[in-house]
């Protein structure tokens, strides 16, 4: 049971994020979220990514562009390049992109990044605000996925002696 909707919350962020992608018109895209274990933050998601690069990117907080992001807690949109911090690695078909801190409460837990869009225009404000409306949602997964685990965890062991009930 605990598998399944493990896997049903998957499914919904991996639905979430393909949905963000299209309406913001992204080829590429990646939802970075905090491994809890180690404080930094690796990508779950992603579309136009090598899976080489999915697995071994993993960004502390203040690092790079999706680091500032998640230290800063505010979303940036890029137009011409000027990024605030410098842009490593990668090889990009345009010089405009938007990232988005996924907040739940004042915790910054995740951020979502989208770049080359498909027409090679750059982002607008109005792709901006979906993709902090989006972010919304993808915390309000987040919350939803952590409580379901915390319910199967209190099912499952005892509150006082956290032993297995069975």
């Amino acid at each position: 049971m605990d598998d399944l909707n493990g896997r049903r919350a998957e499914d919904l962020l991996d639905s979430i994020f393909h949905v963000a992608t299209e309406l913001v018109r992204g080829e590429r895209a990646s939802l970075m979220l905090r491994d809890d274990a180690t404080d930094d933050f690796v990508i779950a998601h992603a579309l136009g990514l090598a899976e080489e690069v999915k697995r071994q990117v993993r960004v502390r907080s203040g690092e790079g562009v999706a680091g500032h992001v998640v230290a800063s807690k505010r979303s940036l949109l890029v137009r011409g390049g000027e990024a605030p911090v410098q842009v490593r690695g990668g090889q990009y078909r345009s010089d405009s992109f938007m990232s988005v801190p996924i907040m739940i409460d004042d915790d910054a837990r995740g951020v979502l990044n989208v770049t080359d869009r498909f027409d090679g225009r750059p982002f607008e404000e109005t792709d901006l605000a979906t993709l902090e409306i989006i972010a919304g949602h993808i915390g309000a997964c987040l919350v939803q996925q952590e409580q379901g685990e915390a319910l199967q965890r209190l099912a499952e062991t005892d509150s006082l002696t956290w032993l297995f009930n069975r």
